[in-house]
C-alpha cells in the first residue's frame, strides 16, 4: 500500500514539473483574446553618441561625448572607435569596409575600457591597419588638466613620456598581474594616450560618467583631449 502512494505522490510530481517547464517555454502573448508570438525587436546597425561637444584651445581639442543608456547587448552597433585625426566615430562594420577607415580609429572607450584598435584584431578584417595607440594612467588632478589643456598642451607629452608607467594597448591595466585581472574605469579617472599617427600627438582621456552597461541605464560620458593639428576636422555649421 505504501509503495502504491509513493508512486502515485512521484507521477504526480512530475506531471506538474512537466506542465510547469512547458508553460514557460510557450510563454504566448496573449491580446484581445489573441495567442501572439512573441516579437523580437531589430538590432540596430549604427548607434552614434548622443552629443558631441567641441572645444578648441590655442595648442589643444577636446570633445566631451556622451552614449545615453549604451546597452552592452548592442556594443558591436555603436559608433564607438574614436579618431583624433579627424574628430568622427566609426562602427566595427565601418572599419572593416576598408583599412583607410581601420587606419583612423585611435580608440574605443565605450565598454569599461579605453583601448586601442589592434586590441580588437581578431574581429578587424584589416587588422594590419590598426592604429597602435599605446595608454598610460596619469596623476593629474582636474585643475591640472585644465591648465595643461589650455596653456601647456605640450606637456601631455612630457607626462606621457616621463611617466614611470610602461604604456599598455588597454586601460585600467594591473600591472602587477600583467593585464590579468584588471578591473573597469571609474568616475574620475584620467588616462595618457600617444597616437600611431604622423605626426605623432599626445593627450589625455578623463572618465567623467560610467553607467550600468548590462542594463543599459545611465549615460556614459568621456572626455578626450588632444594637441591640436591644423588638418584636424572642422565641423560644419
Amino acid at each position: 500500500m505504501k509503495t502504491t502512494i509513493l508512486s502515485f505522490i512521484i507521477s504526480l510530481s512530475l506531471t506538474l514539473t512537466f506542465s510547469s517547464c512547458q508553460t514557460e517555454e510557450v510563454a504566448p502573448i496573449q491580446s484581445g483574446g489573441r495567442l501572439l508570438n512573441p516579437v523580437k525587436l531589430p538590432v540596430p546597425t549604427s548607434i552614434p553618441p548622443a552629443e558631441v561637444i567641441r572645444t578648441d584651445y590655442s595648442g589643444a581639442t577636446k570633445w566631451r561625448i556622451t552614449f545615453t543608456n549604451p546597452k552592452y547587448a548592442f556594443r558591436w552597433s555603436y559608433q564607438r572607435f574614436f579618431s583624433i585625426s579627424d574628430g568622427t566615430f566609426r562602427t566595427l562594420a565601418d572599419l572593416n569596409n576598408s583599412p583607410k577607415a581601420t587606419s583612423k580609429a585611435d580608440m574605443d572607450f565605450l565598454f569599461g575600457y579605453i583601448r586601442a584598435a589592434g586590441e580588437y584584431n581578431y574581429y578587424l578584417h584589416h587588422a594590419s591597419s590598426a592604429p597602435a595607440t599605446q595608454f598610460k594612467p596619469a596623476s593629474l588632478g582636474l585643475l591640472q588638466l585644465a591648465d595643461i589643456t589650455a596653456n601647456h598642451p605640450d606637456l601631455f607629452q612630457t607626462a606621457f613620456e616621463k611617466s614611470p608607467f610602461e604604456a599598455t594597448p588597454f586601460q585600467p591595466y594591473n600591472y602587477s598581474k600583467g593585464g590579468d585581472e584588471s578591473t573597469y574605469y571609474e568616475n574620475g579617472d584620467i588616462f595618457l594616450f600617444k597616437t600611431d599617427q604622423n605626426p605623432v600627438r599626445y593627450g589625455a582621456i578623463r572618465i567623467v560618467e560610467t553607467s550600468q552597461i548590462y542594463q543599459g541605464i545611465g549615460s556614459r560620458i568621456v572626455e578626450v583631449i588632444a594637441q591640436a593639428d591644423n588638418n584636424i576636422f572642422q565641423p560644419s555649421n
